[in-house]
């Protein structure tokens, strides 16, 4: 692709300059949180104390606790996190949730726990070490465990959504507004076996918030449609019937950059990690495409630009069964129509009972790490992306700066004589040359920092 900038200046922009998208692999180095969590099976981050650095909030299963790690340290000295336990009276704590539930403006965390049947809310008091109090959501959810939020009944407050493995409903609970919301309690569906996992979204793209479920002992994928009515209505869509067994986790995202909710699952009998291509309909159907075969027993699912090359990644955290290890791994969007993904394993072991993965900056640096949750290592950790800067960075002079001098390095790389410069480095026409001109340039290129 050639681009005209100046007078006779033409430049032929080639993979050389190709700026912003990682191209080799990304290694990554663990460092524990906790290895004392006892269960570790449920993680949410998101910044709980105000300061705008992530912290991570963890439901355990086997120590029945909330827990919450803040980051203390400033970037970019070693992350450091400080833990708290803001409640040991979830028995078997299986999802939390960061989100904020009485529009404060501070995130609260919501929690399913499957052997007491609760679904909790724990409203943000705020300040730099807020406090948070368990307010008791609903006591009558059988093995209460999926959980999601979104605000369904497009009343401007979020709403919960969560499922029973015991009884096989899927319910949610309509959030009636303030600051210290009641909920009323709506059924969804009693049909849905063994109702593991839940995710909120615009599915069918009308407006409205729908949500795709996953069913472990009917081996069913499914989403059900908002009707988007004042008190609403939800139809359920079956997807996949009998096909990926026992699924564990659904998530949406627009994988293929068509404008349109996608759905991935992770089978744990199967070993299968498996995408459905939303066809972009009013009333869409889905095209199911297996990504993998290869890890042992898929659990938690997450989706993020991961070597930052525009393309949404996928990641997944494999629990491991008879007698295979648990896996982390990420698998890379090639960007093609439609997107295949080649398989990156971040670690296959010490990460035996891997039930959830999430990607976040938390070193501050450019490149997204991981954090994830092993159930049977007890331990919360994050992973650190430990990719040296590319090459094709835009400080071309190496001075650990980005000024207008690294045009100067570039047209001279290019064979622009020195007496014309100055004239060739105004590529902006406004007679200076500067930071405008350099982001003219970076500008051709793509994503660039």
């Amino acid at each position: 692709m050639s681009h005209v900038l100046r007078g006779t200046l033409s430049l032929t922009v080639t993979s050389l300059f190709a700026c912003g998208a990682i191209a080799q692999p990304i290694p990554f180095q663990e460092h524990p949180i906790d290895d004392e969590a006892n269960g570790a099976h449920s993680i949410s981050i998101t910044d709980i104390d105000g300061d705008t650095d992530p912290d991570i909030v963890a439901a355990t299963r086997f120590g029945n606790e909330l827990l919450l790690y803040t980051k203390t340290s400033l970037d970019p000295a070693p992350v450091v996190f400080a833990d708290r336990t803001l409640s040991a009276n979830l028995m078997g704590a299986r999802k939390c949730l960061a989100v904020d539930i009485n529009n404060t403006g501070r995130p609260d965390v919501i929690t399913t726990s499957s052997d007491d049947n609760k679904v909790a809310w724990f409203p943000n008091q705020g300040g730099p070490m807020p406090d948070f109090v368990e307010i008791p959501v609903s006591l009558i959810i059988p093995e209460a465990w999926g959980l999601d939020s979104g605000d369904l009944d497009g009343d401007d407050d979020v709403d919960v959504l969560a499922t029973a493995v015991g009884n096989s409903h899927i319910t949610w609970f309509e959030n009636m507004g303030g600051f210290a919301p009641e909920w009323e309690l709506r059924t969804i569906t009693t049909t849905a076996l063994g109702a593991i996992a839940v995710c909120v979204d615009d599915i069918d793209d009308d407006g409205d918030l729908d949500f795709a479920s996953a069913s472990f002992d009917d081996d069913t994928i499914s989403w059900y449609e908002n009707d988007g009515a004042t008190d609403p209505t939800f139809t359920k869509v079956p997807i996949s019937v009998g096909v990926y067994l026992s699924p564990t986790e659904v998530h949406t995202a627009d994988i293929d950059d068509d404008d349109d909710i996608d759905i991935i699952a992770s089978a744990f009998e199967s070993d299968t990690l498996v995408w459905f291509e939303n066809d972009g309909a009013m009333e869409p159907s889905f095209t199911p495409r297996v990504i993998t075969t290869l890890p042992s027993g898929p659990t938690g699912i997450s989706t993020f630009d991961l070597n930052q090359d525009g393309h949404l990644d996928i990641l997944n955290a494999a629990y491991g069964q008879s007698g295979a290890n648990g896996e982390i791994a990420w698998y890379e969007n090639d960007g093609m129509i439609p997107p295949t993904f080649t398989r990156r394993v971040i670690a296959n072991s010490g990460v035996n009972g891997a039930q959830e993965i999430h990607a976040e900056f938390i070193d501050g640096d450019k490149y997204p790490d991981v954090v994830t949750a092993s159930v049977l290592e007890d331990k919360v950790s994050w992973w650190e992306n430990k990719l040296e800067p590319d090459p094709c960075d835009a400080d071309l002079n190496l001075d650990e700066a980005v000024t207008a001098s690294d045009i100067a390095v570039l047209l001279g790389s290019w064979g622009v004589p020195m007496s014309e410069l100055s004239m060739r480095a105004d590529i902006d026409g406004s007679g200076l040359v500067d930071a405008f001109d350099l982001a003219t340039l970076l500008s051709f290129w793509g994503p660039c920092p």
